[in-house]
């Protein structure tokens, strides 16, 4: 349960929706203090500290880095603690401490370094490029990114690579080649948008409303300034920024008084998708097996879209995107399939 709500909120993040997404990872905290399940904790408190990071509540951000930090150490994960080496330092990037951001990367790449955790390693060095760029070490910045643009595309990390793309373009038009940069913020755009991530494209389209200007292109520094400012003022407002106040007020002034039911609902969930799947299969050895004449090879290949779509890396992950992604298919979609592969009623 508590997983399953940390995977909403941060579905909830993304798309912009901060309230929620901040009430569900308080949800999830309750949980997992009650259960005592400290690495999961750790990723509820780092999710929540990136949450208001990005509302700039620096304070409150590091406060909950440093609750997930300590976690990671009491159960010896280095590969959490360099992760929140790398979450923390943007924090002091936006204090302006770069000092103690470059450390805070710099200890987060040896880490990932001596794991050989190529993800990690990545974030590292894009977050130690960023630093570069403010400091106006644009040569050094982009070496930086093209090596993370590499392991990205290694790894298939759409998500990331959007990023890279972003930062990249970003170090292209400070160095004023602007046509590599608006390569750049295109290859961005198209993941951003087909992930449905519209913080990062805010940030995109205010970069070549940026460029257009420079260029002298006003009309169309003008459009990308509409798109820029439809899409931000979807994402944010004021009584969002108040309602994540209240949450965080009530959280922790509210006893954890919650009569817990994670055991029951995992296994009420995980038997009926076991059952659910295991007739699926079965259904499928008792028709002729061909794939334009078997319904069920519809119903995986949505399936299996979605499944890869969540990117679930653990089994308790996997159950539970499954259970969501189950709740897509409606009784007519599945009379569809049988109708496509040449069955009809009689």
């Amino acid at each position: 349960m508590a997983v399953l709500k940390q995977y909403k909120g941060v579905a909830n993040y993304f798309k912009g929706k901060y309230d929620v997404a901040a009430k569900l990872y308080y949800e999830a905290i309750s949980i997992l203090e009650y259960t005592k399940e400290k690495k999961k904790l750790a990723l509820v408190y780092n999710e929540l500290a990136k949450l208001y990071r990005k509302t700039r509540d620096l304070d409150r951000s590091l406060q909950n880095y440093n609750k997930a930090s300590l976690l990671f150490r009491s159960v010896n994960d280095r590969t959490g603690l360099a992760m929140i080496l790398n979450e923390s330092g943007v924090v002091f990037e936006y204090k302006e401490d770069y000092d103690e951001a470059i450390r805070r990367y710099t200890a987060s790449l040896k880490i990932d370094e001596a794991l050989k955790d190529s993800v990690g390693i990545a974030y590292a060095l894009s977050n130690i490029a960023g630093v570069y760029s403010i400091q106006k070490k644009f040569d050094a910045a982009e070496k930086n990114l093209l090596q993370t643009l590499t392991i990205r595309k290694n790894l298939k990390d759409n998500f990331s690579l959007a990023l890279s793309y972003s930062d990249l373009g970003a170090v292209y038009s400070a160095k004023g080649d602007y046509s590599k940069a608006i390569a750049s913020l295109d290859s961005s755009n198209l993941i951003a948008a087909a992930m449905g991530y519209p913080e990062l494209l805010t940030n995109n389209y205010n970069e070549l409303s940026g460029i257009a200007q420079k260029q002298g292109n006003y009309e169309t520094a003008f459009y990308y300034l509409q798109k820029k400012t439809a899409l931000r003022d979807s994402i944010f407002s004021t009584e969002k920024t108040k309602q994540i106040e209240e949450l965080n007020a009530r959280y922790e002034t509210v006893k954890k008084e919650q009569k817990i039911e994670q055991q029951h609902n995992r296994l009420q969930l995980q038997s009926f998708l076991f059952a659910g799947i295991a007739g699926l299969i079965l259904f499928e050895g008792l028709l002729k097996y061909s794939p334009d004449l078997n319904p069920i090879e519809q119903f995986f290949a949505k399936l299996k879209h979605f499944l890869r779509k969540a990117a679930a890396r653990t089994v308790e992950a996997v159950c539970v995107a499954i259970g969501e992604i189950l709740q897509a298919f409606t009784p007519e979609e599945c009379v569809n399939y049988f109708q496509n592969s040449g069955y009809s009623r009689t």
